[in-house]
């Protein structure tokens, strides 16, 4: 594998790793950007793109099939090999004290959902919302966990926070969202 990484410090294998995260959003079986979106998105030629492309299949992080008019499609990926590629690191998060079983069935379940997903992750801890929102601001964390009331306090507050994910009203943490801080 030594010989495919070193590709990955070429002009194609730059854009690989810039195309790599956006490729991990997307489910096999999904339509990928175009190469032109590619194109606009990372200032890059047509050419290096596809060159780019080519290398990820070739490494083996994903396998695409054409079908002509209709675009390509993404049809497998290695989601631990895309995550490497794309030097995405580690996802921190921090929610409230685990201090009932609905807070450690939460945390519990955001760790099975992202060792699923091969997503490297550290999850904290930390009394208070003001505080989870602060380190979020901070950019100590990359989610934070925080309740609706919470929650629409600090977006009324600041416009760069972003409420992700609201849990829904049959779920046990119906009162809770998930936000990510814009920069």
């Amino acid at each position: 594998m030594e010989g495919k990484w070193e590709k990955l410090y070429s002009k194609n294998g730059l854009a690989a790793r810039r195309i790599a995260a956006t490729l991990i959003a997307i489910e096999p079986g999904s339509r990928i950007p175009r190469v032109s979106d590619f194109v606009t998105e990372t200032s890059l030629g047509r050419g290096t793109i596809q060159g780019a492309l080519r290398l990820l299949e070739e490494i083996g992080a994903i396998v695409l099939e054409a079908r002509g008019h209709l675009g390509t499609f993404l049809v497998r990926t290695d989601r631990e090999l895309l995550w490497d590629i794309a030097g995405l690191g580690s996802v921190m998060g921090a929610m409230p004290l685990p201090y009932s079983r609905k807070y450690e069935g939460l945390a519990t379940g955001l760790v099975q959902v992202l060792e699923m997903m091969k997503i490297p992750f550290n999850l904290a801890f930390m009394r208070g919302s003001s505080n989870r929102i602060e380190a979020l601001k901070a950019g100590r964390y990359d989610f934070v966990i925080v309740s609706r009331l919470a929650a629409e306090l600090a977006v009324r507050n600041d416009a760069r926070i972003e409420m992700a994910k609201t849990f829904g009203n049959n779920s046990y943490v119906s009162g809770h969202e998930i936000f990510f801080f814009r920069f």
